[in-house]
């Protein structure tokens, strides 16, 4: 049985280790993922989160906003969900929609997850959270 369905996979076509993955691997943990990287990311991230943690009380939204390590989160829920059921279910398409088309409008870039990189600065963050509060605003009247 193992032997046909080797026989039918196509070579060099998994994540198994093919050389490509491989040095693709070690350029990520050597040039990408470095100490120094994540020295600028983290802060980076805990501005942004923050950030929107004080529009969302300033609003009075029921909305929270967490980060772990460089990935930071809004979420258009009271409570964080516990798992992906309950992720799903607190998906509020309108509403996403609406903060996608107005940052859109502004000529800005938005979702509710930000993934710091190491050229994210505090200017980018300044403005992910200028249009934030703008649309936060609209809803709130």
């Amino acid at each position: 049985m193992i032997t046909s369905i080797r026989k039918k996979a196509a070579p060099n076509r998994s994540a198994r280790g093919n050389a490509l993955s491989l040095a693709a691997m070690r350029a990520t943990l050597k040039h990408v993922l470095t100490n120094d990287a994540f020295a600028h990311k983290v802060p980076m991230a805990e501005r942004w989160i923050a950030s929107v943690a004080h529009a969302i009380a300033d609003f009075a939204l029921p909305w929270k906003a967490t980060c772990l390590g460089c990935r930071a989160v809004s979420m258009f829920t009271a409570q964080p969900p516990r798992n992906g059921t309950e992720a799903q279910n607190a998906i509020d398409f309108e509403l996403e929609r609406f903060m996608h088309i107005y940052a859109i409008n502004l000529l800005a870039f938005f979702h509710y997850t930000a993934l710091i990189s190491p050229q994210t600065t505090a200017a980018d963050i300044d403005r992910h959270i200028g249009v934030f509060r703008c649309a936060a605003n609209e809803l709130v009247g």
